[in-house]
């Protein structure tokens, strides 16, 4: 399991590049890989298939703090790197898989990062969020001996987090190839934007839509899938144009090879507690 954290309430902003390699030999893409998982400001980590290769997300501060992140990477693979382009993050939607509890549709309340409100933490705070992100089953007790306070104390804190918004949510971490269903990111460029709160409610009752991603860059609208199989993907972009097919000028997807990190917390700051 692993927390859902929402940095944006401390400070924090999201970028995300997709890359197109050339050049790429595969001990020289597994050195990639290991460089990015091992960066203490990267959130997600992924290998992809179609217009591009890498899917990297950065949790920085500031589009300075995301230059130096980006410069350093590129200094280092600068000539595997045909294509790049750049979203930046202003909302993200979680649902709820409902396919795996059979429901048609996802009736539950979603869960969303990403906000202007902030909200003031203490160096406790950031070492619970910090144990947390790493594993969202911890014990209190547990919790209690490495941070060094009561577990009555951490449990206060805990709900006070949840409460405030810092703490979305508590997922599970699910290996989709073990199921049998594939992942996927569609994306949809818009004639105009006067049914994109109908995309939106198409897409959160949708029982193989797990994210939206409200972002500024290449795509209008995007979102992520899984589903059982290739069919299933097709069928659900049969059914995205036949409700809003005069509302699209295009739909392309990629398909997520890999997912070789997840880290709702910026790590960079915030060591583990020893």
């Amino acid at each position: 399991y692993y927390t859902t954290i929402d940095p944006s309430k401390f400070g924090y902003k999201a970028y995300r590049v997709y890359i197109k390699t050339q050049n790429l030999t595969l001990e020289r893409e597994r050195e990639i890989i290991g460089w990015l998982v091992n960066n203490k400001r990267t959130w997600w980590v992924l290998s992809v298939s179609g217009k591009y290769d890498i899917d990297i997300l950065w949790w920085v501060k500031d589009d300075y703090e995301f230059e130096e992140e980006w410069l350093n990477f590129s200094k280092n693979f600068r000539e595997h790197i045909d294509a790049k382009h750049i979203q930046i993050y202003t909302r993200l939607y979680h649902f709820h898989r409902a396919y795996l509890i059979d429901k048609k549709i996802d009736d539950e309340p979603e869960h969303a990062i990403f906000s202007r409100e902030r909200i003031k933490l203490d160096e406790t705070d950031f070492k619970i969020l910090r144990e947390l992100s790493v594993n969202a089953r911890e014990s209190l007790v547990s919790l209690s001996a490495r941070i060094g306070i009561s577990p009555k104390n951490i449990y206060y804190r805990i709900n006070r987090l949840i409460k405030e918004g810092v703490i979305v949510a508590f997922r599970a971490k699910i290996n989709l190839e073990k199921i049998g269903y594939r992942y996927y990111k569609i994306e949809i460029n818009l004639n105009n934007y006067s049914n994109i709160q109908k995309l939106y409610n198409f897409a959160k009752l949708h029982p193989y839509i797990t994210y939206v991603n409200q972002v500024i860059g290449l795509a209008d609208f995007d979102f992520d899938v899984e589903v059982p199989t290739e069919r299933h993907l097709f069928r659900l972009i049969d059914e995205i144009r036949a409700e809003f097919g005069k509302d699209i000028r295009d739909i392309a997807y990629l398909t997520i090879k890999k997912v070789y990190k997840i880290s709702y917390f910026p790590l960079s700051e915030f060591p583990l507690t020893i």
